[in-house]
């Protein structure tokens, strides 16, 4: 639980207190199905271990595959991930940015690798 995106804060509609009680014990969704399956003789810690162990090298084996690929467009996603059309006011700051990095290209020499903005 928390923003739900880097422009998003959630402390202004949140209540104080939220994210503590989502750390507590027995609170957070995934803990409780555990504990319902631990319950029911479905899990075990062994499982568990592996289901982990598994996906952390599933991650790490995408990771390398997607790393390999052309890079997607962060710096434009600052952009594209806030409203469903873009204000004024943000066309104007992605334009800025796209002029202030090919004015400075010299100083982002891994820009090439990304898609553009």
């Amino acid at each position: 639980v928390g923003h739900h995106s880097t422009s998003d804060d959630s402390f202004q509609y949140r209540p104080s207190g939220e994210l503590e009680a989502w750390g507590q014990s027995g609170i957070h969704p995934i803990a409780r199905v555990r504990r319902y399956l631990d319950n029911l003789n479905l899990w075990s810690d062994k499982q568990d271990e592996e289901l982990r162990k598994d996906a952390r090298a599933t991650m790490l084996r995408m990771m390398k595959v997607v790393e390999k690929d052309k890079r997607s467009a962060v710096i434009g996603g600052i952009f594209d991930d806030v409203y469903d059309k873009e204000p004024w006011n943000l066309r104007e700051q992605r334009e800025s940015l796209k002029a202030f990095m090919e004015k400075n290209k010299q100083h982002y020499p891994q820009l090439k690798e990304y898609e553009s903005l």
